[in-house]
């Protein structure tokens, strides 16, 4: 599936990653100043790559993946039962460069 993903990015991967690590880390900005204005003294800090961000900007890029690769994308690349909207960045990053 990470090699469909690949053949069908009409642009260089690095740059795909770059932007989606831009729009996610924009999203965890927000996220975090939003909760520092709710609960000051929370050391608040969520990480991970959001599966939205993620698909979307596929989408963007013109791959589109089935309901069972999100799927497959999300159980494999799922933090954990807390942040399940959320991806291992390391782990899908890493996913991509041994490809």
């Amino acid at each position: 599936m990470i090699s469909k993903i690949i053949n069908e990015l009409s642009v260089d991967c690095d740059k795909f990653f770059d932007e989606v690590a831009d729009l996610n880390q924009e999203r965890l900005d927000n996220e975090k100043s939003t909760n520092i204005r709710k609960e000051p003294d929370s050391r608040f800090q969520k990480v991970g790559l959001y599966k939205s961000i993620f698909v979307n900007t596929l989408n963007k890029y013109g791959v589109s993946l089935s309901e069972k690769e999100n799927a497959l994308i999300s159980s494999v690349f799922s933090l954990s039962k807390e942040d399940r909207d959320k991806l291992d960045y390391v782990k899908i990053d890493k996913a991509f460069e041994d490809k």
